[in-house]
């Protein structure tokens, strides 16, 4: 059995549960809207062997030594209600304990998802250390430094955390003329030629070229050309190594191919939207998860984690979020009980999940020359649609 944890609302999600199906897999989906809606939750850290999810229709008991994989994306920062607010960030705050806590096999640990892409200069610094070719860049509130960097060449503009923004090239005038008081800025060195993606999966790779016309083949109307491709041994090794040392047992990998044949690293997707390449390879990708999820015994980056909520926060010494259910018969505070959701969902709530997907679905290009909000970089998990 293998539990698939996300919303219903992300493509990659709906993708792996068809094809993981067609591929023969014992698949338990658990869509977290239907959770957040209709249901409820109790997630004990550790566990006490009585954890499970709720929807309307059904309680899902939730094995320690099963294994999952997951998609939890937080909704919470896109309720308009407080109290729906509050439901999306308890759940997400107890789901995401837990799974960092099981024993069992998690693709991939929540803990191990927020820890490099989220911060750009971090992740190409952790790159550069693991062997990889890195383009040359600059992360700075200092207009005079920025403006220098894009003078040297020509130059691309990205997200500084791990929110979803598309790359776009930016001059030396825009820079000197830019709003700077999001600061800072990440600027980096642009690198000419193909696209090349590549997932690692466990000790697996697949990797595509994209020829396209424009600077960021996930957006534009340029032309785009999509083949299979082989990426040398040696990178091959080198990003299963890196993957793994980043605590993941899935990653999704992207470079720059020069004309000169350099293969250029510009990041390492924690939590990759694989479906767009699974279908034009004939759902191998997929295949790679279920024979990792599968596999017996527990990955290397499965290595047990402290708690994220520290020790002794109770006289037992269990890390624990409670709540108390009114009408309750015993009066009892379980770990992570959530409060049950209205019967029905408001027209608001319909309007909620709708921005929602399209938070999930929709690339976010950023126009101006600026960092994303100091409230967007706390995300706590990043997705990439592409």
């Amino acid at each position: 059995m293998i539990y698939v944890i996300g919303l219903d609302s992300d493509s990659t999600f709906m993708h792996f549960l068809r094809t993981a199906t067609e591929q023969g897999a014992e698949i338990r989906a658990v869509n977290l809207h239907a959770v957040i809606d209709s249901g409820g939750w109790r997630l004990r850290v550790p566990d006490d062997g009585d954890s499970w999810l709720k929807t309307s229709g059904e309680t899902i008991s939730m094995d320690p030594m099963g294994c999952y994989y997951t998609r939890i994306i937080d909704l919470s920062r896109v309720q308009t209600d407080a109290r729906m607010s509050a439901r999306w960030a308890g759940l997400i705050t107890a789901l995401q304990a837990w799974l960092e806590n099981i024993p069992g096999r998690v693709v991939n640990r929540p803990g191990k998802v927020s820890l490099h892409n989220s911060t750009k200069p971090l992740h190409e610094e952790f790159l550069r250390r693991s062997g990889f070719n890195v383009p040359s860049s600059l992360t700075s509130s200092k207009r005079g430094d920025l403006v220098e960097f894009s003078r040297a060449g020509k130059t691309i503009v990205k997200t500084v955390s791990g929110i979803r923004a598309n790359a776009r090239i930016v001059g030396e005038a825009e820079v000197a003329e830019a709003d700077l008081s999001f600061s800072p800025v990440h600027l980096q060195r642009f690198v000419s030629g193909a696209d090349i993606r590549a997932h690692v999966v466990g000790e697996d790779v697949h990797s595509e070229m994209i020829e396209s016309e424009d600077t960021d083949y996930r957006s534009g109307d340029g032309r785009r050309e999509f083949a299979a491709h082989t990426c040398p041994a040696d990178l091959n090794r080198k990003m299963v190594r890196a993957t793994r040392d980043m605590g993941l047992d899935m990653a999704g990998w992207d470079f720059k191919l020069s004309p000169d044949g350099t293969y250029w690293c510009l990041e390492a997707n924690p939590m990759p939207g694989y479906d767009g390449y699974d279908r034009r390879l004939g759902g191998r990708i997929t295949s790679s998860l279920l024979h990792l999820l599968r596999a017996e015994g527990v990955p290397e980056s499965a290595a047990a984690q402290p708690p994220p909520f520290g020790e002794g926060d109770s006289a037992d010494g269990r890390t624990r979020q409670s709540c108390e259910l009114p009408g309750n018969p015993d009066g009892a505070q379980h770990v992570s009980d959530a409060l049950p959701a209205p019967g029905t969902r408001a027209d608001g709530h319909q309007r909620q999940r709708q921005a929602a997907a399209q938070s999930v679905d929709r690339a976010h290009d950023d126009q101006r020359l600026q960092a994303p909000s100091r409230g967007a970089q706390r995300g706590p998990v990043q997705q990439d649609r592409r």
